[in-house]
């Protein structure tokens, strides 16, 4: 019990410890918030869902990146879908360690390489292409 504890609370410190900056985007559907880096170099951002639910994005390589920003392929996961969901195989949520039966394909190209920058990103669903888009601009503190 306690080395769960130790073991959760160690992975919350990793999380939260290393966000490169606390970065939010607007988009017509809602905000795109930058949550955390991860130790392993994956960027985690949530993002409006259709039915109000937040989804996890996972981005290699963009951790800790706020200038030379360019294109980063990832992943995204509904957390919300443990037991049934759109795909036919469950995805890792990164950061409940539960399964994802909804997830699939997320690009992002960032339109202007240096922090604050908007982006475009696309979405696929399982193992389609990337096909539904967002255009999110950054909010800028007052």
């Amino acid at each position: 019990m306690l080395r769960t504890i130790a073991g959760l609370f160690g992975t919350i410190l990793a999380i939260s410890g290393h966000a490169a900056a606390d970065e939010v985007w607007t988009t017509n559907v809602g905000e795109i918030v930058y949550e955390a880096d991860l130790e392993s170099g994956e960027a985690i951002l949530s993002f409006p869902g259709e039915t109000g639910q937040r989804l996890i994005g996972i981005f290699p390589g963009l951790a800790g990146v706020s200038e030379g920003r360019g294109f980063y392929a990832g992943v995204w996961v509904d957390p919300d879908t443990a037991t049934d969901g759109l795909c036919p195989a469950a995805m890792t949520d990164p950061l409940g360690g539960g399964k994802a039966y909804t997830w699939g394909r997320m690009d992002i190209i960032f339109t202007k390489p240096d922090f604050p920058g908007g982006f475009v990103v696309m979405k696929g669903t399982c193992f389609d292409q990337a096909t539904d888009y967002l255009i999110a601009e950054p909010v800028v503190g007052e």
